[in-house]
C-alpha cells in the first residue's frame, strides 16, 4: 500500500516540484504546501493533510514534516514512480491543474494568493452568505498587502472552479 509521502512525492513530481532542495528553499517548502492544499480542495485529490491558515496561506504541519522526510531520504523515493503510477483521474487532476494555475512554479506569489483566497472563501468565511467578495477582498488586503496585485486574476481562475465558483 502507498504511504502518504510516496503519495505526495508521486503527486508533485508529476507537477514538476521537485523535494531535492526543501530543506535550503522556503520558497519550494511554501509551494508544496500551496501546491498541495489547491489540489485536495479544488481537484478533490486526497493527499492526507488538514490544513489551517497562517502567515503565508494554507499550511499544514504534518505536510511539511513529511516533506523534510523525503527530501532526507531522496533516494527512498526516487523509485515511487516505477512502483506507483497515477490513475487517469489523477492524471486529469495534474493537468487541471497545470492548466488552471500555470504560474504554480513562480516565485512571485500568485499561487499563495490562490490559495489563501480559496481558503477564506471554503473554510475563513464558509457560512457567510451576504457581502462574502468583498469580506474576502478586505480581509486578504489586510492580511497580505504586498499581494493585493494578483487578487483579481486569482478570484477569476479560482471562481471557474466548482469549489468557491
Amino acid at each position: 500500500m502507498i504511504t502518504r509521502q510516496e503519495l505526495l512525492f508521486l503527486f508533485l513530481e508529476n507537477i514538476g516540484i521537485s523535494f531535492k532542495d526543501v530543506s535550503k528553499d522556503f520558497l519550494v517548502r511554501k509551494s508544496i504546501q500551496k501546491v498541495s492544499y489547491l489540489m485536495q480542495s479544488i481537484f478533490q485529490v486526497n493527499l492526507g493533510y488538514q490544513f489551517g491558515l497562517y502567515i503565508y496561506g494554507p499550511y499544514s504541519p504534518t505536510l511539511a514534516g513529511d516533506a523534510f522526510e523525503i527530501c532526507e531520504n531522496i533516494a527512498k523515493y526516487k523509485d515511487t514512480p516505477k512502483r506507483y503510477v497515477l490513475n487517469d483521474e489523477a492524471k486529469k487532476a495534474v493537468e487541471e491543474f497545470k492548466k488552471l494555475m500555470p504560474f504554480y512554479k513562480n516565485k512571485n506569489g500568485e499561487i499563495e494568493t490562490c490559495a489563501t483566497i480559496h481558503f477564506l472563501y471554503s473554510e475563513t468565511f464558509r457560512g457567510l452568505a451576504e457581502k462574502k467578495d468583498e469580506t474576502v477582498k478586505s480581509y486578504f488586503q489586510k492580511m497580505k498587502p504586498h499581494l493585493s496585485q494578483y487578487y483579481d486574476a486569482c478570484l477569476d481562475i479560482l471562481k471557474k472552479t466548482p469549489s468557491i465558483g
